[in-house]
């Protein structure tokens, strides 16, 4: 059951990873120019200058990480590339609050007695 919770978990994840919500990084604007496009895009205003200089900084650690991810792509080391998402704002603990792995039940799993 546990590995079946980690591959959902696993799964999910991956998705998230992959898809973008049309925000294009061609390289050429600066990750303050990205930050203001993707907040209008997604719609994003925060109540305080401090709430939003914590989202930037967590946008630009997402966006570092991203890079790096679609560097490792461009080298045929990962098989998908990585994207700015709905998400790119919070951090990977606060979407695990927000998005817990479904929990099936084990007799819908067909694992029941099999552990």
């Amino acid at each position: 059951m546990r590995v079946l919770l980690a591959c959902s978990a696993a799964l999910l994840l991956l998705a998230v990873a992959h898809v973008t919500m049309g925000l294009e990084d061609d390289g050429t604007k600066s990750v303050e120019q990205l930050w203001e496009e993707w907040k209008v895009e997604n719609g994003r205003k925060y109540d305080t200058p401090e709430e939003e200089k914590k989202r930037f900084g967590i946008f630009k650690d997402n966006k570092k990480r991203i890079d790096e991810h679609n560097e490792k792509f461009k080298k045929g080391e990962v098989s998908f590339s990585q994207g700015l998402t709905l998400w790119a704002d919070i951090t990977s603990e606060e979407f695990k609050a927000r998005h817990p792995p479904l929990k099936l039940p084990a007799e819908k799993t067909g694992l029941a007695g099999s552990l």
